[in-house]
């Protein structure tokens, strides 16, 4: 997946106010604007096993405003990907612009009830889905699995070249895919420090 800005760029914003740091953000937002930032590195190497396996189509799961379900939705879009998202909740929103996306790069939606989707594939209404589609491949909300990390690794890889002397990383994180790959890569001595920006799950649980 050559389409994507990389390294992404480290912008310099000053010092904080306390105790005067030299503050950056890795803007991971410019690697491709249609491919939702940082979610492009979760699904660069799900896309790329995809390609090479026996697999018809890739399903994944999704909140109704999820960044995941837009950026699978656009990556498969110009990969000739069939991709299917299954969504959290049954309110159909014609106008919720992030399923609005996906459904015109050609995604195919399916509204699930909050009951059955935090089963997962343990549901039995998600099951009688995923029966509908041959040969599926299957990955996590979020781009949730190993796959997802090794592509978030690199960007302590590049972190480390454009700034080789950083001392503390500030991660928000949903899944704690981006958390985990963070944290596989820090150097000796770097300090990360998770923001939850889920208000029901605890992150130690997540990246464990």
């Amino acid at each position: 997946m050559k389409d994507a800005l990389l390294p992404s760029p480290v912008e310099y914003l000053g010092r904080s106010s306390i105790r005067s740091h030299q503050l950056y953000v890795k803007r991971d937002d410019l690697i491709n604007q249609d491919y939702g930032g940082n979610k492009w590195r979760k699904l660069k190497y799900n896309i790329e096993y995809f390609k090479s396996s026996s697999h018809n189509c890739i399903i994944t799961f999704g909140g109704p405003f999820s960044n995941h379900i837009a950026s699978l939705a656009s990556i498969s879009k110009v990969h000739g990907i069939h991709c299917i998202g299954i969504i959290r909740g049954e309110f159909m929103d014609p106008e919720n612009p992030t399923l609005k996306k996906a459904i015109e790069k050609g995604m195919r939606i399916h509204h699930v009830p909050k009951t059955e989707y935090r089963l997962k594939e343990e549901s039995g209404v998600i099951q009688e889905i995923i029966r509908q589609y041959d040969s599926p491949y299957i990955i996590p909300e979020g781009g949730a699995n190993s796959l997802g990390s090794k592509g978030v690794e690199e960007i302590m890889t590049e972190l480390h070249k454009q700034i080789p002397d950083v001392q503390y990383i500030v991660v928000p994180a949903g899944t704690g895919t981006t958390a985990t790959g963070i944290i596989e890569k820090a150097a000796p001595g770097q300090k990360i420090y998770i923001i939850n920006v889920l208000k029901h799950q605890g992150m130690s649980d997540l990246i464990a």
